[in-house]
């Protein structure tokens, strides 16, 4: 129990507050007494009773209620990882890559990125950065996680292989940006943090005005920063922009960025419809569990809207 105090207390969190998760399908198994969530708690409390602080034993619920020195804390560890760049291929240059990027961690295994063999991206060169297009929901980095790249260029194989974190080893570090190299036949970096204390932010981007059109083609970048490196949620070159009808979001490859609580995110945007720029500049927000924020972002003949939910 001891050796999974931090991990059953973010399982405990993680059932609360993310859709389908259950303790019973995903602690059990390393906790056999824990079958429920009511069962977890109480656990909990026992081993808090056990670990009280020293100092005075008497005292009123109302005193200790009352004790403002005592916070308790809304961020948990949390992953983000920032790219995936090919470093060097042994097929074609430029090549199809295919294959797929997926992270498992203590609530399951989410995909953020896949290809099949038949749709792969095209005309891929060492030094390009693979468009990550998830997760889906925010990366648990309490426990051991793994990411697993199995990358390939048509027939020919890039890399297979796996990054791996466990929280108990010596060398173990929470955040520092992190920079590993995976080899194969070719060679990928993996740029990523792991998060002591963080919360995830799902992020929205709403079209208000694309140069007073309808349904406007738009392109350019949508980014964020963490504090520690900048993820790519939107990417779209001069020839190949996304229709996206007024008022409705702009679609983004991926939506949600894990961020310290001691932090800032900051969403970077720069977008055009043809060759008119709709928005231009950078929006911050604090990480506040639970709470929701929007703010534009203008440009000379458009303007867009950014919506923060912090989890």
């Amino acid at each position: 129990m001891i050796l999974n105090w931090r991990g059953l207390s973010n399982a405990i969190q993680r059932t609360q507050n993310t859709t389908g998760y259950t303790i019973e399908t995903r602690f059990s198994d390393r906790i056999p007494q824990v079958t429920n969530l009511n069962t977890a708690v109480a656990m909990m409390g026992i081993m808090l009773y056990c670990e009280k602080p020293a100092g005075p034993s008497s005292g009123s619920i109302t005193d200790v209620a009352s004790n403002t020195s005592y916070t308790y804390p809304l961020g948990q560890p949390l992953l983000e990882i920032f790219y995936v760049i090919i470093n060097s291929m042994r097929g074609g240059n430029p090549g199809n890559l295919w294959g797929t990027i997926a992270v498992t961690d203590g609530a399951g295994t989410e995909s953020i990125w896949q290809r099949g063999y038949d749709h792969p991206v095209t005309d891929v060169k060492p030094t390009d950065y693979i468009r990550l297009e998830g997760p889906s929901r925010a990366l648990y980095a309490a426990d051991d996680f793994s990411m697993n790249l199995a990358l390939w260029d048509s027939d020919d194989p890039i890399v297979n292989g796996t990054i791996a974190f466990n929280p108990f080893d010596y060398d173990t570090q929470y955040d520092v940006l992190q920079q590993k190299k995976l080899n194969g036949p070719g060679s990928v970096w993996v740029e990523y943090v792991a998060i002591s204390d963080g919360l995830y932010a799902q992020i929205s981007v709403l079209l208000v005005d694309g140069n007073n059109e309808d349904f406007p083609k738009v392109r350019g970048d949508i980014s964020t920063h963490n504090g520690f490196g900048l993820s790519n949620l939107f990417h779209k070159g001069q020839n190949d922009g996304v229709n996206v009808e007024k008022t409705a979001p702009i679609p983004l490859s991926r939506s949600v960025v894990a961020v310290p609580t001691t932090n800032t995110l900051s969403v970077v945007v720069d977008l055009f419809v043809d060759d008119q720029e709709i928005a231009n500049g950078t929006v911050k927000f604090q990480p506040l569990f639970g709470q929701s924020e929007k703010k534009p972002v203008t440009g000379q003949h458009g303007k867009v809207e950014v919506r923060v939910t912090w989890m």
